[in-house]
Parts: C-alpha cells; sequence; structure tokens
C-alpha cells in the first residue's frame, strides 16, 4: 500500500445578504476566500442529474451564521499533496487549481449545528446542471438554421447564472446544422427551421432534445457542457485497472435476470445523404411480434416510485428509466433500424451487469506491455468520471488455480475437480474463457469522500456497456 497524504479544501464565492438595503454597494459584490474542509464528499452523477456535493467545516475555523449569505458559488479541490511539509519545512498546503478542482457549481442548504461533541458548519449543493434543469424555458421557437453547438450557446447565453459554461465539443467532425433534423424543410412552411418547445420543459430538456436528434449526447463536466458521441466515450484499451485484493475493497456485482429491464434504448442513424436521422425507441416501438417471443412489453420502461405515503404511484405518474443511447450508420428505413434496436436490446438485457467498489487509494498503476515491452502506469483516481472504462481483477487464493489456466479444456478439468459434473464443467468452461466476460466495465458514477479523520475513499459505480459487434456499434 503507498503513503497518501490526502487533502480538500473549498473555494467559496460568496454574496452576503443586504436584507433589502439596495443601496448597500459593497454587498452587491462577490468575496471569494478559501476554506479547509473537515469533511467534503462529491458524487459525479449519470449525465442526466445534477452532480452534488456536502462539506463539514470546523466552526472554529469558519465561524458565520448562514443567515448572512445571501448565495454562494462552490469550488470543491481534492488532491494527494504527497508530503506534508516543503523542504524548508514549511507547511505544503492544497492550493486549487484547474488540476485538483473536481467540483463547480453552488451551494442549495446552509447550516451550523452545535452539540456536546462538534460545532460545524453544513453545505450542500449542485453543479451546473441543476441551473439548467430547474429553470423552465420561455424562449418560444429555435431558430436551427445554424450549428448545434452555436444554437445550445445561446441558450447558455440566455441565463445569466450559465453563461460561464463553455461548450466543448469531443467529436472531431463539425457539428451539423440541425434544421433537417425537425420536420419540414418546405419555404412555405412558417415553422420551417424552426423547433417549438413543449409545455414545461426546462433549459435542459431542450439541450438534451437538440444533440438527441444529432445522434449525441450532451452533459456538464465542471465549467464545460461536453458535446459527444454516446456511451463509448473512451477507448477499452485506455480501462484504468484495479485489483481486488490488493486496491479494492467491497467489491459487488449483480445482474437482473428478469425480462423487465431497468433501461430504455435510443437507436438513431444518419441518412447516407446527411438530411435525416430516423429513430427508433425500444421497447416502446418494438414489435408485437418481438414482444411476444421475448416476453418484454412493447411500452416505455418507467422506474417504480412511492408516493408521499409509502404507496406505489399509478403507471402515468411514473418517470421513464434511463436512455441509452447507440448511433447505426446508414439506415434508411425506420423497420430495419427497430429490428437492429430490438437485437441491440436483446444483447444489452442478457449481458447487463452492474456493480461497484470501493478504494482508499488515491493512484492505481498497473505494468502494461506495449511493442513487447512492459512499461509502468498510473493513474489518479480522482481523474475518474462518468464514463471511464476500469476493469477489476481478483486476486485471492480461491480464484488463482482457475485464472492461471488458459483454455476450456484445462478451465473443464479443474471444475471438475471441483465436484462439477462433466457436462456443467464443459459448458462452464467454454463461458469462463469467453473474452467478452472480463470486457471492460465502464463508470456510472463516482462519489470521492474526504475525511480528516478517515482519509481518502471513492466508491465507483459501474455497468459492463457491451460491445455489440461492429455493424451495431456506437461510432
Amino acid at each position: 500500500m503507498s503513503m497518501y497524504y490526502p487533502q480538500a479544501a473549498l473555494s467559496l464565492k460568496v454574496r452576503w445578504e443586504n436584507f433589502g438595503d439596495t443601496n448597500n454597494f459593497p454587498l452587491k459584490e462577490d468575496y471569494s476566500f478559501n476554506v479547509l474542509a473537515k469533511r467534503v464528499r462529491v458524487s459525479i452523477n449519470d449525465y442526466s442529474t445534477a452532480d452534488t456535493f456536502d462539506a463539514e467545516i470546523d466552526y472554529k475555523n469558519f465561524p458565520f451564521d448562514p443567515r448572512c449569505i445571501r448565495s454562494v458559488g462552490v469550488v470543491v479541490a481534492m488532491q494527494d499533496s504527497r508530503k506534508i511539509f516543503n523542504t524548508d519545512n514549511s507547511l505544503n498546503p492544497l492550493k486549487i487549481s484547474a488540476e485538483n478542482t473536481v467540483f463547480i457549481g453552488f451551494a442549495d442548504d446552509q447550516s451550523i449545528s452545535f452539540d456536546d461533541a462538534k460545532r460545524v458548519v453544513r453545505l450542500e449543493g449542485r453543479d451546473y446542471t441543476a441551473l439548467l434543469i430547474d429553470r423552465k424555458y420561455l424562449g418560444g421557437p429555435l431558430n436551427l438554421e445554424q450549428p448545434l453547438d452555436l444554437i445550445i450557446q445561446s441558450l447558455l447565453d440566455s441565463l445569466d447564472e450559465t453563461r460561464p459554461l463553455k461548450i466543448d465539443v469531443r467529436v472531431p467532425e463539425a457539428l451539423p446544422v440541425v434544421a433537417s433534423y425537425f420536420g419540414s424543410n418546405s419555404s412555405n412552411d412558417p415553422l420551417s427551421g424552426k423547433k417549438n418547445t413543449r409545455k414545461d420543459e426546462s433549459y435542459w430538456d431542450v439541450i438534451q432534445d437538440l444533440v438527441a436528434r444529432a445522434g449525441l449526447i450532451a452533459y456538464v463536466e465542471l465549467d464545460r457542457l461536453v458535446i459527444t458521441r454516446p456511451r463509448v466515450l473512451y477507448g477499452p484499451d485506455q480501462a484504468k485497472r484495479f485489483i481486488y485484493g490488493r486496491n479494492v475493497k467491497n467489491l459487488e456485482y449483480k445482474r437482473k435476470l428478469g425480462r423487465r429491464k431497468n433501461f430504455n434504448l435510443a437507436v438513431r442513424s444518419l441518412s447516407i445523404e446527411g438530411k435525416e436521422v430516423l429513430e427508433a425507441l425500444i421497447p416502446a416501438e418494438a414489435t408485437d411480434e418481438w414482444s411476444r417471443e421475448t416476453g418484454i412489453t412493447n411500452l416505455e420502461i418507467k422506474v417504480p416510485q412511492l408516493d408521499g405515503e409509502g404507496k406505489p404511484l399509478p403507471e402515468k405518474d411514473l418517470k421513464a428509466a434511463p436512455y441509452i443511447s447507440y448511433r447505426v450508420p446508414n439506415v434508411e428505413n425506420k423497420d430495419q433500424l427497430i429490428k437492429i434496436g430490438q437485437e441491440i436490446y436483446e444483447e444489452i438485457g442478457r449481458q447487463q451487469i452492474e456493480g461497484s467498489f470501493e478504494t482508499a487509494e488515491m493512484r492505481t498503476s498497473w505494468l502494461k506491455v506495449v511493442e513487447g515491452k512492459s512499461q509502468f502506469e498510473e493513474f489518479d483516481i480522482l481523474k475518474i468520471r462518468n464514463g471511464t472504462p476500469v476493469e477489476v481483477y481478483i486476486d485471492q487464493k480461491d480464484m488463482r488455480g482457475l485464472n492461471k489456466l488458459d483454455g476450456s479444456t484445462l478451465k473443464m478439468n479443474f471444475l471438475k475437480s471441483r465436484g462439477y459434473e462433466d457436462k456443467a464443467a464443459e459448458a462452464l468452461a467454454k463461458v469462463l474463457s469467453n473474452p467478452r466476460l472480463n470486457g471492460p466495465l465502464y463508470t456510472k458514477a463516482v462519489t470521492f469522500t474526504m475525511d480528516a479523520e478517515q482519509g481518502f475513499s471513492a466508491n465507483v459505480e459501474f455497468i459492463n456497456f457491451i460491445q455489440i459487434g461492429e455493424k451495431y456499434a456506437a461510432p
């Protein structure tokens, strides 16, 4: 185990309460200062929801009454300082920078708690995603006769609080002009090149609809709104390696074996001419024949919820389960796209495995063979984000005998020696020898916790996004 010197700090941008005194100009300004956190937790969630933070600050180091604060912006930094003292014996405090920032957002709640054991100030908040989710879009039809990033930039600029967000395009080609994705292009149509918004749509709903029409996704990362291709954000060869028994604890895998899955699927294809995007939503648009054969209802999958009295909400009031997006090139026929979507849905449904692990390490390292030579690689765990591929190996005595055996025949003999019947051992050995079994796992969410007494920990939730073959895979 390596030695770490974890530190966390908060940079606060505070606007003090003026109690209605609009002529008190100093109280109209923002004031910035840094504080050390007694405990801070940052949760990087899935793309559709906001990242969150909560922190406890020792009142002795930060004596203030929350009634004095009108609003507060928050930057959270975490870092392995690698040493406590500098060479001149001075303390080596954490200095907040772009490199060690893990959260940018604002505080929703503030409180002070006094008891016999401790006095702490508590802050909780969300990132910029929440500002876009909370604000209804009232701007009227959008002009779509311009590239996608310019449309989204205009949406961000229309709100004072999201104007600081920068757009980060992570696709190699220029973003499309999206007018052709929305209805008629006739010059006689007064809404040609426009997008009407639905009642109660938020800014985030509008942005997600725009990028989805182009077969892309958008999410907020710190102070940037990232536009990229869906799901396959990093190559599998870039997977970060962890080993249970060395730098991983509390490893858990789970798999839903039932027919009713906890996700929906959106498969999109840009036509050969590049003038139309077809979309198939599965299982909502699946055929009746497929539904009968698989036992999966061809209705949008909803997330079960309870009301305030603990009773299940009716189906009509439930929210849709998350959509997994795939792009399929050059499909001209909607029926064919639905057929492809059904196959993808079954493939994911058969193999979808979720899980989580914890680590108290701040770095993970491994040997990698490049052009016949071994080289040492190291990764800062604080850089894990939604979509980062990870691999988890098991280094335990009860698994070593099986893991060292190459080929299904040797594995079959090993399993027979452990009491498996011949046919069962042969079938299981083939499954264990399939390279797809140990493919990369993709990070679904990650929570970093820094505690002055307990130290650092990271909890990583993952899912095995399926490699479904070149003809269907998201490009």
